[in-house]
């Protein structure tokens, strides 16, 4: 293997402008491919590939945290939305005259989450 230059022109903060013609940059793809910057970033790309493959690692621990988030977002939706029915189909009011949790006058709507996030 030759001369492995540390940056590509393709891997830089300007990258391939426009003004260069696009059949040129065909033969500026196996520099690119030889510059460390590449090969560097293909293998992290390849190692983060690997782990997510293996459940293993930070990005594993995070994925869960996010899918268990939005479980629990489901699930308020959810209770939120058989409320909303519920006061629906009896008639329901759901404003009271304050909008304090808590305060005795604030109506059905808010009692009902009161009571049921305890």
């Amino acid at each position: 293997m030759g001369h492995i230059k540390s940056q590509s022109i393709l891997a830089s903060a300007n990258g391939w402008s426009t003004a260069q013609k696009w059949r040129k940059l065909f033969d500026r793809l196996p520099e690119h491919e030889h510059s460390m910057t590449h090969k560097k970033c293909y293998l992290a790309w390849r190692e983060l590939e690997r782990r997510l493959e293996e459940s293993s690692g930070v990005d594993m621990l995070h994925d869960d945290r996010i899918l268990s988030e939005a479980h629990k977002w489901k699930q308020i939706l959810a209770r939120i939305i058989h409320v909303v029915v519920l006061f629906g189909e009896r008639g329901l009011h759901f404003r009271g005259s304050s909008q304090r949790i808590g305060d005795i006058h604030n109506g059905n709507f808010f009692m009902i989450q009161f009571y049921a996030s305890m």
